[in-house]
């Protein structure tokens, strides 16, 4: 079996070519056996700009053909409503309590 050697230097981009980069502004949520993209149990979040700075949208489908759900929160009302669901999260009792 012989390994392929790959000449890096050949990949960097030369002066004057256009360079591409990958930026992640999106995940998909979802239970390991559901469908990523239109599961019943997919939430999509996503990073927004509407010339108005970013926010962030959350939106879930039931996968029942219905329209998708979506709730958009700029950066510092997401930090409060995090803090405030990981309270409640805290106040519930573990299962093996």
């Amino acid at each position: 079996m012989s390994t392929k050697l790959y000449n890096i230097s050949a990949m960097m981009p030369k002066p004057n070519e256009i360079e591409y980069v990958i930026t992640p502004i999106a995940y998909s949520v979802h239970v390991a056996e559901d469908n990523p993209i239109f599961g019943e149990s997919t939430t999509h979040v996503r990073l927004e700009d509407e010339a108005a700075g970013y926010f962030i949208t959350l939106e879930q489908s039931s996968g029942n053909d219905q329209e998708p759900g979506v709730v958009s929160f700029d950066m510092e009302a997401l930090e409060a409503v995090l803090i405030a669901a990981r309270r409640l999260i805290n106040r519930v009792p573990k299962e093996d309590d």
